[in-house]
């Protein structure tokens, strides 16, 4: 199978929408067969209701020009690299997948996830903000607007609307957790919203991971007896 430029940008972009890791050294190496399902399982999960879905063999098969036999091939290698969890639902072709960030085991966000603010823990909002680069300091950061060092207190109110929520006692501008991302990353409201849900997302699938990634190959050390040696004596292989 040809490898295309579209598989490779598409791939990337689809996981640079969703604020994750891009993968640039994965994508590269990847083989045109495992870079084909990879893209077309993004668009699943970008379709899809939660992080969780289902793809029929049959539907895949048709979308990625791969054969039966490739296509397996191609899914045993995403789940050696730690990209995918894919379990066999026991109907005919029918299997459920869960994609995944290589570099933390973390389910990857759904880009059509919405995260409830008011119901963030205080942790996730301070995360957050550490995240897209503000430093922490008592309960405040350096304003987004104006960038007076320290100037803008975070409110902390689990429940209430304005959890999470910026304000600058120099310059008197406020803001929500979308305002402070446009501010470091210059977009459209959209992406801005997608991307901001996406890393909330993130930094809850870290802190309650829904379930480890399986290692490839799982080696043990041998188990050497050891017997009980008199003082004195020499013990020899």
């Amino acid at each position: 199978m040809a490898r295309t430029r579209k598989h490779d940008h598409s791939a990337y972009w689809m996981l640079h929408e969703q604020g994750t890791i891009a993968l640039p050294d994965t994508l590269p190496k990847m083989k045109p067969s495992t870079l084909a399902l990879f893209y077309h399982l993004l668009r699943h999960q970008k379709t899809a209701r939660s992080n969780s879905f289902k793809a029929g063999t049959r539907e895949l098969l048709k979308a990625s020009g791969l054969s039966d036999k490739t296509l397996k091939t191609a899914r045993d290698e995403l789940k050696m690299q730690g990209l995918i969890v894919a379990e066999d639902t026991g109907k005919k072709g029918m299997w459920t997948y869960e994609l995944r960030n290589p570099a933390t085991g973390a389910a990857m966000p759904n880009p059509r996830g919405r995260v409830k603010f008011a119901d963030l823990s205080d942790s996730a909002v301070l995360a957050f903000y550490r995240r897209i680069g503000f430093e922490v300091r008592h309960g405040a950061i350096d304003c987004p607007a104006c960038k007076r060092e320290g100037q803008a207190l975070i409110t902390l109110n689990r429940g209430d609307e304005e959890h999470g929520r910026w304000s600058c006692g120099k310059c008197d501008k406020f803001g929500g957790l979308i305002h402070a991302y446009l501010r470091v990353y210059p977009m459209g409201w959209p992406q801005a919203t997608i991307g901001t849900n996406a890393l909330l997302q993130e930094i809850d699938s870290e802190a309650y991971p829904a379930r480890p990634a399986k290692p490839a190959y799982v080696t043990h050390p041998p188990v050497v007896e050891q017997w009980p040696v008199e003082p004195g004596e020499v013990v020899t292989p």
